[in-house]
């Protein structure tokens, strides 16, 4: 089997699982938006390179109690040179599935999948490649509540794994409305 329909397969199982919980985070018909910094991860044939060079806007609503879906839009601000190579994250938008299981009053982690749309940029000896897809991505994270409408959240996404390779890390505030 193909590592990334396992990889959504898995990523599936553990959704449905934390579904069944009896624990609820947040109320039905809730919103946030959202700003993260990333660590954006790369990966071609030779090079691999970690570093804060990504923002993403994200935009959630809550449907059912702990299901939401969410939009996100991503951007480099920096670019990264390995072994000769530069890389930039053109554009990312996508669409996902989330779910929030409460592990505290304040604290939280999520699961999501869903499809991501990736443009990345690559430059090697001043000839330039753009590659873009459509890609599932998947990922985890957890929120804190810092106040009574704000959380922060870190998480961890692999946004394509096939010709487009781009995970990011990151960190970032969630304010509720």
């Amino acid at each position: 089997m193909k590592k990334p329909i396992l990889n959504l397969i898995t990523a599936a199982a553990a959704l449905t699982f934390m579904s069944t919980s009896l624990q609820t985070q947040a109320n039905e018909g809730d919103m946030f938006v959202g700003v993260m910094a990333n660590h954006a991860i790369y990966e071609s044939e030779n090079a691999d390179d970690v570093g804060l060079s990504a923002v993403t806007l994200r935009f959630n609503y809550e449907f059912l109690d702990n299901h939401m879906v969410e939009t996100r839009l991503s951007t480099s601000f920096s670019d990264h040179t390995v072994n000769d190579t530069e890389f930039s994250l053109k554009s990312l938008y996508g669409a996902y599935y989330s779910y929030n299981y409460e592990v505290t009053k304040k604290l939280a982690v999520y699961g999501l999948a869903g499809f991501s749309s990736i443009e990345v940029k690559t430059a090697r000896f001043d000839v330039a490649n753009t590659e873009d897809q459509v890609l599932v991505s998947y990922g985890a994270g957890f929120t804190y509540q810092i106040g009574k409408d704000a959380n922060v959240n870190f998480e961890g996404v692999l946004y394509g794994d096939d010709d487009v390779k781009y995970a990011a890390v990151g960190a970032g505030i969630e304010l509720l409305f």
